[in-house]
């Protein structure tokens, strides 16, 4: 098998060194059941990248060859610069992808059929499946005589990330760990795996070793990397300035270097922050730079990332033709690429838009996609959001017992995780439940909750939101001057922050609250 099989596998889709842990997706943050507020949040366009090394001439003069050797074949062809794209992901992985495709073209030569079966759909459909399933048993069958196993365990390892195998990866990670506590690809990795199992302390660790043999290294590619990674930490953590700080010195060293797919990611990144803190305009601007470099590049999954991002953006402004357009641009890249995660963030922001729309059929039929999905790849953070989702969706019928165990499913996960956005909005969709049974105390103190913690995050629209609640209970117990001044502080800051749908719903309730005070005067 030649080089350009090995570009042609990793460019098929599934994870590579370029890894998008969550492109967009919307979430419920406790809507107002008087003022029928839309409901948005949880926006993600993560971007973990484990490449480990500055380019050096004869890492140069590789991917000049990868490049011409692509464009000599008879393969279909893709753009240059998508080829670029990923022969530059080759990097680390070609070392043991090259030697696991040789392991296994030894074992064909002496007619192991499940090696040859490995490598036909390799090279038939770029799927790595098969020859993961073949190095793991050969792993096995060493394993008594511990020979070979630490090269096939680095094998294994970058085979199952391709193949999104992530219980297997982390099986062979360990065992790397275990002989070699310093193995940079192993630490590196592993710290991904935290992320996807929601260990965000156990991340930070991983992350911020390769930072410290990063500036031991003097290698600036290297620290780009661990930066970013720590500030998409920082930003689940509800650290909204340090996640800036840290995504900001990722992309000054990603621009010094050239490197455009870390200013991709980057951008991305640094959008998602943005819109956390409802800063629309900013976040929109990042998620363009992300898309015009995405497309330059050829880069399929930065595209889908951006456009699952900007349909966020028109979602939250109320635009949701504009956002079906954005999520079903994403989701179409996601399907053709196979990317089971894109695909699940991108049903579940569909699913929003058909319940806002008032489509609750079809809005349960996308979330439920999407929680297979989530479940099936055992994400956390996805399993939550969608948890949330469906309690929305429930308590839309009346259905007030089952969303409040759809929402404390998505509590429980959130608090586990340390995800303070996620709070927030369980502690707000919670509210929202004890509002409806009239049990105003309680309702009161989520609400409370989910403000403290949108105000420690600096996230207005939740805030806003929040806000809205609280006037609610307020009218509920007749004090209306309280729910006059939570409502006006509700309005004012969606108007500030670009919202003027929900501004414009907010205004009228106050109007009609204004005229109930002067007929009752």
């Amino acid at each position: 098998m030649g080089l350009w099989d090995i570009v042609k596998s990793l460019f098929s889709g599934g994870d590579s060194s370029i890894q998008i842990a969550g492109t967009a997706r919307s979430a419920t943050t406790g809507d107002n059941s008087e003022l029928d507020q839309s409901s948005f949040g949880d926006v993600k366009g993560d971007v973990i990248i484990d490449k480990r090394k500055g380019a050096t001439i004869e890492e140069t003069t590789e991917l000049v060859e990868c490049i011409l050797n692509a464009t000599k074949t008879d393969e279909p062809q893709v753009p240059l610069g998508a080829l670029t794209a990923a022969c530059e992901q080759i990097g680390q992985l070609k070392e043991q992808l090259t030697a696991a495709i040789q392991r296994a073209e030894q074992a064909e030569d002496q007619g192991e059929p499940q090696a040859k079966d490995a490598l036909e759909t390799l090279r038939n459909t770029g799927n790595t499946a098969g020859l993961l399933e073949f190095l793991v048993m050969l792993r096995d069958a060493e394993l008594a005589k511990q020979e070979n196993v630490l090269e096939l365990n680095r094998e294994i390892a970058v085979v199952a990330f391709l193949t999104g195998r992530i219980d297997t990866a982390e099986t062979a990670l360990k065992s790397i760990l275990d002989t070699d506590l310093n193995d940079l690809d192993a630490v590196n990795r592993m710290g991904h795996i935290h992320m996807l199992r929601g260990n965000l302390n156990e991340a930070v660790k991983a992350y911020s070793r390769i930072l410290e043999i990063a500036d031991e290294e003097n290698n600036e590619k290297l620290k780009a990397i661990a930066y970013g990674n720590l500030g998409l930490i920082y930003r689940t953590h509800g650290d909204l300035d340090k996640a800036e700080q840290m995504l900001r010195k990722s992309l000054e060293i990603f621009k010094r270097l050239g490197l455009h797919w870390g200013m991709a990611a980057a951008y991305g990144n640094l959008g998602n922050t943005y819109q956390i803190r409802s800063e629309l305009d900013k976040a929109e601007k990042m998620f363009f730079k992300s898309l015009e470099i995405s497309e330059r590049l050829g880069w399929q999954e930065g595209m889908a990332t951006a456009y699952g991002n900007l349909g966020l953006i028109h979602q939250t402004r109320g635009e949701l033709d504009r956002a079906e357009e954005m999520h079903r641009k994403s989701l179409e890249i996601d399907e053709r690429l196979g990317r089971q995660a894109g695909m699940a963030e991108q049903y579940g922001n569909l699913g929003n838009i058909y319940r806002i729309r008032g489509e609750l059929d079809t809005a349960e039929q996308m979330h439920r996609k999407s929680l297979e999905i989530e479940e099936r790849l055992g994400r956390q953070e996805g399993m939550a959001s969608e948890y949330g989702n469906l309690g929305v969706i429930y308590r839309t019928r009346g259905e007030l017992d089952k969303a409040e165990q759809m929402f404390r499913k998505s509590l429980e996960i959130a608090e586990r995780l340390g995800r303070q956005e996620g709070m927030a909005n369980q502690y707000g969709n919670l509210g929202v439940i004890y509002l409806n049974r009239g049990d105003l105390d309680t309702a009161e103190q989520m609400h409370r909750k989910a403000l403290e913690i949108n105000k420690r995050m600096g996230r207005q629209e939740g805030m806003a939101s929040q806000y809205g609640n609280l006037g609610s209970v307020f009218k509920r117990r007749g004090e209306l001057d309280k729910t006059k001044e939570f409502w006006t502080k509700a309005r004012d800051i969606y108007v500030k922050i670009g919202i003027p749908h929900i501004a414009a719903k907010i205004q009228n309730a106050l109007d009609k609250l204004d005229k109930k005070q002067g007929d009752n005067g």
